[in-house]
């Protein structure tokens, strides 16, 4: 096949197929249907949902067409709403056939309806066939009813309009001019949802016509388009069609996947290649992929309708534990029936009927719709729910919310013949001994039917990048461990910045082709960020080599392509790195440097430096300052152990100066040599930080005796609304009563007072103490980036002083363990708000970040400084 024949060889994956399309693909329903409407039979076709029902349909018009009938075709969907009157559907209807037959230029359609309004919709209708249409056709007529099943959603019944279809056969005995007209009708909805009346149901008297999936041997035509792709075409479709279960919408779908976006699949590499397509692009993150939208079309089928979703889960959860799509003839399954639970699932698509039992339709449905997700949904439904959520919340410590008597039996009966998630199981039977959480996730992952390859997907960040991705990622990989930084910085430049010329043509290449997918835009970013962070996390660990961090990231502001820009591809690869250096990741690198390269002097400062040089003093800033959104792990492991080593040496040299301001003449502490202020406080400001975040503040304790205490009693409070009054007044013992009777006071107590209003009346947990003290550090420091107002911790810093802001803050860290990164976020929020103003100019932040410090490593550090602050305290 020529390249430009492949060209027009395209997979549509939206609306129908043209008559013409190469793609289209001829079944047993494509005969069956033409025999029957030829011989006049009243024709059904019945599917779930983008199973090729819209393109038969043009199809059978072209064959037909080409013998001389003239054919109608009406969507009803387009003219079917809840708020329609029967007037206006039937109207709808006739003026739709007219405009099909292209008759409304000889024949004034809505003239003629409203000339007959003494008569019903369904008269008329009759009349406009009988009069009309059989009047001015002489050849045989078709009228294609699509999308049947929308008239379920009308507010009136459509049995007349049924039995006007059934009457126009029962004419043909008396009418010979009817036996030229023969209807046919195609949806998802079944014949009994449709129609119930025996007497006058077409359906009865009609040919259905079961529209199967794709089979190899009749789909062969489809691997035509995969020529340019593979060396073995219709190899690469037999793996397809073991995704799919020759499900039409997703075999198109598949095969539109590999020509877009899969590398050349090479002879024994089909499988894994359309595996990888099947899981990075339709299965993982689904809901992102799922356009045009399918798999969508089936959750929602299955979760808002009018059987009960959680007999519909519970149904499929047992066919799911039974089925093996990819050995049908082994598979188990569930006995089928005409239940009408198993009648909506198969209506759904979800699953199908195969030697007397349904089976799940297909890998990506089973991968997509799998145990977890079943779960989950049913875990949504449970009628205990909220109580299942408040005892949670509770850390399974309040019994009052265990369910007892006829509450309890109704859970059970509910949850009986349900596979639940282990929460359920430790909420229902509270008093057993079941296993851990750990203990559980490994079971539920053990017993799933899903595929393991799959589970590991969702677990495993690596499968989350394409093939180019991680050749790109091995081959930095591998130059970083065998070449020294500068070579490796040099590369760097030929590869990304040059974007040509680069040594290995086939990692260039690899680039170009991660470059040319339209898709990746977007991506690229963080593909480059990855790229940087490969080396960053080896230089790191020798410190011979942390120079070269600042040279790399240099390399991409500092630098201009040295040839190359006439090309396309080049100049495309310079517009990525162009939006890259104005991104949020490329941001935390600048950062980073800023953090390694730590003055050979900590304690000195800059003369009136921006705020941004000195990221290095903060280590509590780093999980938020120097890592971006979805960073991947072995950043984070980078950015932890960083932090680590700061914090230490932090600790160290606050404990060094410390000791060196205690007095020589205390035995206890002996002389020491003179040290260095690790901090930006004068001695002074050090000694009152010291006393504040160390010393009795609140009459005879420390900030931490005093959490302690308030913990205590707290846990003893009859409710959440009782505990917010206490807190209340714990909080205000640090207000300065001039400053906080002006105005803060009351707005402290409203704020606190509307913090989580509808938990008033449970009782206190851990999950409630976190969300407090994160909703007061939104009040009392900042929200978030998108909102960055900060003016109630402007005004307490310049009224209260940095200290004892500090300390109020400390107040509310002391009281849950999860406080303490709530904090730190909300001062890197502020941080990279200021960090490009001079530190001379916003003094009062300043301090505040080094009181901070302070506070941390007084109240939460490693290092033993008891003695210390005895000393201190008493000087």
């Amino acid at each position: 096949m020529t390249a430009e024949a492949h060209l027009t060889y395209q997979y549509q994956i939206e609306g129908y197929l043209p008559t013409s399309a190469p793609t289209y693909i001829r079944r047993s329903a494509d005969s069956e249907i033409y025999e029957g409407l030829k011989a006049g039979d009243f024709c059904y076709v019945m599917s779930s949902p983008q199973m090729g029902k819209s393109s038969l349909l043009v199809q059978t018009i072209r064959s037909l067409h080409a013998e001389g009938t003239a054919c109608a075709a009406v969507d009803l969907r387009s003219i079917s709403s809840p708020d329609i009157s029967p007037q206006k559907w039937y109207a709808g209807i006739m003026y739709r056939i007219a405009s099909s037959l292209h008759i409304t230029n000889r024949f004034d359609a809505l003239k003629w309806w409203n000339d007959r309004e003494l008569l019903s919709p369904i008269q008329r209708l009759e009349i406009f066939i009988e009069k009309v249409l059989l009047k001015l056709f002489r050849q045989n007529l078709v009228i294609f009813l699509d999308e049947i099943d929308s008239i379920l959603s009308l507010n009136f019944s459509a049995t007349d309009f049924f039995a006007l279809i059934r009457t126009c056969y029962e004419k043909r005995a008396t009418h010979p001019e009817y036996r030229r007209l023969t209807f046919a009708v195609m949806g998802v909805a079944s014949p009994s949802e449709l129609m119930r009346d025996k007497n006058c149901n077409p359906f009865l008297i009609g040919r259905a016509i079961h529209l199967s999936r794709f089979q190899l041997h009749e789909s062969l035509p489809l691997a035509k388009g995969l020529a340019l792709k593979a060396f073995r075409p219709q190899k690469v479709l037999q793996e397809i069609l073991a995704w799919t279960g020759g499900q039409p919408f997703l075999t198109q779908k598949l095969c539109y996947l590999v020509v877009e976006y899969g590398s050349f699949i090479g002879r024994n590499c089909e499988a894994n290649e359309v595996e990888k397509l099947a899981k990075t692009r339709i299965i993982k993150n689904w809901e992102e992929w799922d356009e045009p939208q399918h798999l969508g079309t089936i959750h929602d089928r299955l979760l808002h309708n009018r059987y009960d979703p959680s007999r519909l889960l519970a149904l499929y959860q047992q066919i799911l534990q039974l089925s093996d799509p990819k050995n049908n003839e082994e598979a188990g399954g569930v006995a089928a029936n005409y239940s009408p639970e198993q009648l909506e699932l198969q209506r759904s698509g979800l699953v199908v009927k195969y030697q007397g039992k349904l089976i799940v339709s297909n890998l990506i449905y089973q991968s997509v719709f799998n145990q977890f997700w079943v779960e989950k949904e049913l875990g949504n439904l449970a009628p205990y729910k909220q109580a299942l959520t408040a005892w949670l919340a509770s850390d399974r410590e309040d019994k009052s919310l265990l369910l007892t008597g006829e509450s309890l039996q109704s859970a059970l009966d509910w949850a009986a013949n349900k596979q639940l998630s282990q929460e359920h199981y430790w909420f229902l039977y509270p008093d057993r001994d079941l296993p851990s959480t750990p203990e559980v996730i490994a079971t539920q992952v053990a017993d799933t039917s899903t595929d393991s390859s799959i589970l590991s997907l969702l677990s495993s960040e690596i499968l989350s990048v394409s093939s180019h991705e991680q050749r790109l990622y091995d081959h930095i990989v591998s130059c970083v461990e065998k070449e020294s930084p500068t070579k490796v910085i040099d590369r760097f430049r030929q590869l990304f910045i040059d974007g040509m010329g680069y040594p290995d043509r086939e990692i260039e290449a690899t680039l170009y082709s991660i470059i040319s997918v339209k898709r990746l835009e977007q991506d690229f970013k963080y593909i480059l960020h990855r790229c940087c962070y490969i080396p960053i996390n080896r230089w790191q660990l020798h410190s011979q080599h942390k120079f070269a961090i600042a040279k790399l990231v240099a390399l991409f502001k500092q630098t201009l392509p040295r040839f190359g820009m006439e090309f396309y591809i080049v100049k495309r690869l310079q517009d990525q790195i162009d939006l890259f250096i104005k991104s949020e990741e490329f941001v935390t690198l600048e950062r980073l440097v800023k953090a390694v390269e730590q003055e050979s002097e900590p304690h000195k400062q800059e003369s009136n430096c921006a705020l941004g040089e000195l990221i290095s003093r903060y280590p509590y800033l780093y999980g938020y300052s120097l890592l971006s959104k979805d960073s991947f792990e072995e950043n984070q492991k980078t950015i932890k152990r960083l932090q680590t080593q700061r914090k230490r040496q932090f600790e160290k040299d606050l404990s060094q100066y410390l000791n060196y301001l205690v007095e020589p003449r205390n035995t206890e502490i002996g002389i020491v040599h003179p040290a260095a202020n690790p901090t930006l406080l004068d001695d002074e400001e050090l000694h009152l930080a010291v006393r504040e975040f160390a010393g009795k503040i609140a009459g005879d304790r420390t900030y931490k005796e005093s959490a302690q205490f308030f913990l205590r009693d707290a846990r003893q409070t009859s409710s959440y609304g009782a505990f917010k009054v206490n807190l209340y007044e714990y909080l205000l013992s640090s207000i300065e009563p001039e400053y906080g009777g002006r105005q803060f006071n009351d707005r402290l107590y409203k704020h606190i007072k509307n913090t989580l209003p509808e938990n008033d009346s449970v009782k206190l947990n851990n999950v409630l103490l976190s969300r407090t003290c994160h909703q007061l550090f939104n009040f009392l420091v900042v929200e978030n980036p998108q909102h960055p107002s900060h003016y109630v911790f402007y005004d307490l810093v310049h009224n209260l002083g940095p200290s004892r802001t500090m300390g109020l803050l400390l107040k509310l860290v002391l009281l849950s363990r999860k406080a303490q990164p709530e904090l730190e976020k909300r001062f890197a929020i502020l941080f990279n708000h200021y960090e490009g103003k001079a530190s001379g100019e916003i003094l009062w932040f300043l301090k505040s970040l080094e009181n901070l410090n302070v506070a941390l490593v007084m109240n939460f550090g490693d290092t033993d400084l008891s003695l210390v602050k005895q000393n201190l305290l008493v000087t």
